[in-house]
């Protein structure tokens, strides 16, 4: 002001005479002017900025200016500081930026002796909302938030539900750092954000938003999607436009239908993926998909649009790290290894069984590397797979190893006997059922499309099992020894079929011999595996072993116990009297024995006859006797009981009322 005051002397010496006068007056009348208008001569306090409206004041910095006025407040100097209290109803505005507040709460603006807002602010943003100038950025607030300025942030502490959104930087030296807290879910550039814990805290500096711990990002109905973990305290930005992805920071990219963990120069963000994640992984509490980036990228690409999907396909690089669970696929200079037995990304719970997923192994520029794709099928299988080698409608791929693996959800969804049943079906077969299922239900959805064609599935099965579950086609003729017998499944390593006889007839010692010959007259060589008594032991039974599987088998499993048949309920004998024609016979149920045994009475017949010794006696689809022996209209049965001890010996207790397919 001294130099100001020096200039004008300067001037009115050099005016001639007859000027000064003039000049000093017009310099008054400025000078009048500037008092009106706001400027004073003292920078530093508070004054009137209105002698009409005393309840206006303003604060003068460094300058000859009001850099701050306000109205209903208590304003007083402390060392250098300014502190300006607003009083209910006031306002303020500071250097022309006029702040609302919520007049009903305690508002206070402290400012260093530049005019700078500092330690010690606090104020409430009212229900409407609004910009605000803050460390010379332009930040949007939601109505109800309140601003704290502590040493080195400002804290916005977000009211559950509110918005933020990118502050705008208006001094290109402007190096403020929010934190946004929140008790409960916020949005943020759409997405909708919440803490793991004790709530959402995310950070804002020049390079964007960031975390130092952990955040949920969740679905528009309220459940988890993803949860992104920063390591040890170091931030991972948050990015929303792929194209301001800096690959030399640690940096997580949230799309619509990509996620993008990126860091080039060390460790850097992991993700975890819950049930209804928007990429399309199928996980559940036991099966789950985790990701962390080290010194590279791992980029995660949505499973295909369609009812019946594609797999989500993950790509890494660098050093980078996929968890299935507690296996490990991870990045290597260039190559990709396995771990089944590791789990080296931190903080996250995991399942028991990995996810279906695709897998490339690729270089920074996102080109892959490797000749194949490693896919997941959800049963902990894995195959490497050369791009072509799909076959099928549904994309399935058969491994060496006799399992399947897809690239299709829908597929690696379903049981191992469904994926057996749709395989062995014809290309045209195949493109009708998922034709039903994808395009004529209406379905929509990975989820609803797996479900629907599982059931489908399931009926086509029910409906084969049916016709091949025929008492008179599952029953043999057993010539060598004169006698009869059933078919009850196949043996689960081999696919050979089992028989149950009787002891009697065909009993000898286990690997002895014998010709079987089916109902369509084949014949077919098998093995006793041994057996149990005879007819007067009750436990009157053998297990013969063919040699070879049969095509089209037809079986009829052994009831479980849960099994009821009653005294007086029909029953179905089968067997070939002389051993000549299979025979069958209604009987009925007319005892049981206290030890275990059945007996039948026929309506008129002439009982059990010679060579149907060891048939089957069937009530409801199910085995529930073999013929021991009888006579005079009568029966008598090994019982179940007895059956289904001998099978469990023999490590057969698998074909008791348990569908076994066969193709």
């Amino acid at each position: 002001m001294k130099e100001i005051m020096s200039f004008i002397l300067q001037i009115n010496m050099r005016l001639k005479m007859r000027f000064r006068g003039i000049f000093v007056f017009l310099f008054v009348l400025f000078f009048i002017e500037l008092v009106l208008a706001g400027f004073v001569w003292n920078a530093n306090g508070y004054y009137d900025v209105d002698e009409e409206d005393e309840g206006v004041q303003g604060i003068a910095f460094g300058g000859a200016y009001y850099e701050a006025i306000a109205t209903n407040a208590d304003i007083k100097s402390e060392g250098d500081k300014t502190i300006v209290n607003v009083k209910e109803g006031g306002m303020i505005e500071i250097k022309g930026i006029k702040y609302n507040i919520d007049s009903g709460k305690k508002n206070v603006f402290v400012f260093d002796k530049k005019g700078n807002l500092i330690e010690g602010t606090k104020f409430s943003v009212p229900k409407e909302g609004g910009e605000y100038r803050l460390d010379g950025f332009d930040v949007p607030l939601s109505g109800g938030t309140e601003v704290v300025y502590e040493k080195d942030k400002i804290v916005l502490k977000i009211p559950e539900g509110g918005e933020i959104s990118e502050p705008k930087k208006v001094d290109e030296d402007a190096k403020g750092v929010f934190s946004y807290q929140a008790d409960g879910e916020i949005k943020l550039n759409d997405e909708i954000i919440k803490g793991r814990g004790d709530g959402s805290e995310i950070y804002y500096d020049k390079n964007g938003f960031y975390i130092l711990d952990n955040v949920n990002v969740m679905t528009e109905n309220g459940k988890n999607d993803f949860l992104i973990n920063s390591p040890e305290g170091k931030k991972t930005y948050l990015v929303f436009e792929e194209g301001k992805i800096n690959d030399d920071l640690s940096s997580v990219f949230i799309g619509k239908d990509k996620v993008v963990l990126t860091n080039l120069n060390g460790k850097g963000g992991s993700v975890f993926f819950a049930e209804d994640n928007r990429l399309g992984i199928k996980t559940s509490s036991t099966n789950t998909v985790s990701a962390q980036v080290i010194y590279g990228k791992v980029i995660i690409d949505k499973a295909g649009e369609g009812d019946l999907g594609k797999l989500a396909n993950v790509k890494i690089s660098g050093e980078s790290v996929v968890n299935l669970d507690h296996r490990i696929f991870y990045a290597d200079n260039n190559e990709l290894y396995f771990n089944a037995k590791g789990n080296s990304i931190k903080g996250f719970e995991h399942g028991d069984s990995d996810a279906s997923i695709k897998l490339s192994l690729i270089d920074d520029d996102g080109k892959n590397i490797n000749g194949f794709d490693v896919y997941s099928n959800g049963n902990d299988q894995y195959a490497s797979v050369a791009p072509g080698q799909f076959e099928s409608p549904l994309e399935f791929f058969k491994t060496s190893g006799d399992f399947y693996v897809s690239s299709s959800v829908a597929f690696n969804q379903l049981t191992p006997s469904s994926q057996d049943y749709y395989a062995g079906l014809g290309e045209a077969e195949q493109s009708k059922l998922l034709n039903y299922v994808g395009e004529g239900s209406g379905v929509k959805g990975v989820g609803e499309s797996s479900a629907l064609l599982q059931g489908t599935l399931n009926e086509l099965i029910a409906e084969e099992i049916r016709r091949k579950q025929n008492p008179i086609k599952a029953s043999v003729r057993i010539p060598s020894k004169g006698g009869s017998g059933t078919i009850i499944g196949v043996d689960k390593n081999d696919g050979r079929a089992i028989v149950v006889t009787c002891g009697h007839g065909s009993g000898s010692p286990k690997g002895s011999r014998h010709r079987v010959q089916l109902t369509d007259g084949s014949e077919i060589r098998g093995v006793s595996l041994g057996y149990a008594g005879t007819h007067l032991s009750g436990a009157d039974m053998t297990i013969i072993k063919l040699d070879n599987p049969i095509k089209d088998l037809s079986y009829i499993p052994v009831a479980s116990e849960s099994h009821v048949a009653d005294v007086g309920d029909p029953v179905l004998r089968i067997g070939c009297p002389g051993c000549g024609q299979f025979k069958q016979t209604q009987t009925t149920i007319n005892r049981f024995s206290s030890g275990g045994s059945v007996g039948t009475r026929d309506s008129g017949g002439w009982g059990v006859q010679g060579g149907e010794s060891g048939g089957g006696l069937f009530h409801e689809g199910r085995l529930i006797g073999i013929v021991s022996t009888g006579g005079g209209g009568q029966g008598w049965y090994t019982g179940t009981d007895d059956i289904r001890s001998f099978l469990t010996q023999n490590g057969y207790d698998y074909l008791i009322n348990i569908i076994i397919f066969m193709l």
